[in-house]
């Protein structure tokens, strides 16, 4: 459908192509019928959902998160993303990733921490 669609800009003037032409009215009545279709995403658990691929779309904004004392509950450091938590943390994107859906502490300077999603915490 797209093709013909493509086809149609400026009645396709400005092509050298002798291809057979589309009846318009036709073409605009398959456009409404596909777009009355209902959504191929849905809402679950908060996340996106991709019905026809049967899994969530991947979330590709930065996640915010904490780093916070396990002892005082303190916040030692906020970062906009996983990837500063990281590189401030000096360790792999997954293990931090990890630390966070796990709910693991780890070490820091003799400290027992943990790095939260800081929309959580709020």
């Amino acid at each position: 459908m797209l093709k013909r669609i493509i086809n149609q800009m400026n009645n396709n003037r400005l092509s050298t192509s002798k291809g057979p032409t589309i009846d318009r009215n036709e073409l605009l009545l398959e456009i409404e019928k596909f777009l009355s279709r209902p959504s191929n995403y849905e809402i679950k658990a908060g996340k996106v959902w991709i019905k026809y691929l049967k899994k969530s779309r991947l979330d590709t904004k930065p996640i915010a998160v904490q780093l916070i004392e396990a002892s005082s509950g303190n916040i030692i450091n906020t970062f906009s993303s996983i990837v500063q938590c990281a590189k401030y943390l000096d360790l792999a994107y997954a293990t931090v990733h990890k630390r966070i859906s796990t709910e693991k502490h780890l070490m820091l300077n003799g400290k027992l921490v943990y790095i939260v999603n800081k929309k959580k915490e709020l």
